[in-house]
């Protein structure tokens, strides 16, 4: 999925995890190591492009990994 790999689309990810692990899981972690894993995940999760996901479903997988490696 191409869009999935676009660059607006990590962005909204590495948002959405300082989000999701300062208001939500209350953790105060230093921003740019939520970047480094979200960024790490992010290309991990692009192993899973040979197969026929929607950008809806690789984007809660990458979230999930990344609230678990958090």
């Amino acid at each position: 999925m191409d869009e999935f790999k676009k660059q607006t689309n990590l962005s909204k990810l590495i948002i959405g995890s300082l989000k999701m692990t300062k208001e939500k899981l209350k953790f105060n972690i230093d921003d740019n190591s939520i970047k480094n894993i979200v960024e790490k995940q992010w290309n991990s999760t692009q192993n899973l492009l040979n197969y026929n996901y929607d950008i809806k479903t690789l984007n809660n997988y990458c979230l999930t990994s990344i609230k678990n490696k958090i």
